[in-house]
């Protein structure tokens, strides 16, 4: 029962981040029910970006990282002893076993994009190229700025134009977001069963 509620405390934790992708407390907790789930890879990655995003450093969060980073490293050498252990029973020991096949990978995000995302606050699509979004940001941050636009939403409008290129204009940033925006996706184990959210 208390692994249902955290997969479904890691769906809510995700409709947060696509109302509203700069939501350190919602990163952080999704970080920790991928914890909780043993989808230490996905929890890796939810804490380096609360981590970036995180006004001051969190050290409690830094060490859950740690401890995630070793129990990755610790569930890989235990997967990989494993195997051994069952070719050297079987009686195949020099003979490497095939991988299972990789998980699909995401599809990417195309068309246009959901409502209150980084990519609508800039008016393009999801496969815009940095030139695009450049281009956008400045028409949008010269027609917003609050010295030249003297409207009441003006400025609020200017901070989400550039909290939104801030993140769309760094790659590794904006491989982070579209990971957010992404619906949950099987995995497999090291025995090639799925595991995780059907």
């Amino acid at each position: 029962m208390a692994l249902k509620r955290y997969a479904d405390a890691t769906a809510d934790f995700g409709y947060a981040l696509e109302s509203q992708a700069h939501y350190p407390k919602a990163s952080l907790g999704r970080a920790r029910c991928y914890a909780n789930l043993g989808r230490l890879d996905d929890a890796a990655v939810m804490y380096r970006k609360y981590l970036r995003e995180a006004p001051k450093m969190d050290a409690a969060a830094a060490d859950e990282l740690k401890r995630v980073e070793r129990a990755r490293h610790a569930q890989s050498h235990h997967d990989h002893a494993r195997a051994h252990a069952q070719r050297h029973r079987a009686g195949t020991h020099a003979a490497r076993p095939r991988r299972a096949a990789a998980p699909p990978a995401p599809a990417p995000l195309r068309g246009a994009p959901a409502r209150g995302t980084h990519y609508a606050t800039l008016g393009v699509n999801y496969e815009a190229t940095p030139a695009q979004l450049k281009k956008k940001f400045r028409e949008l941050a010269l027609k917003f700025h609050p010295d030249k636009n003297k409207t009441r939403t003006a400025e609020e409008r200017f901070k989400k134009i550039n909290a939104a290129y801030e993140v769309l204009s760094d790659p590794a940033r904006r491989r982070d977001y579209d990971l957010t925006l992404q619906p949950e996706r099987p995995r497999t184990n090291a025995d090639g069963y799925w595991q995780g959210s059907y």
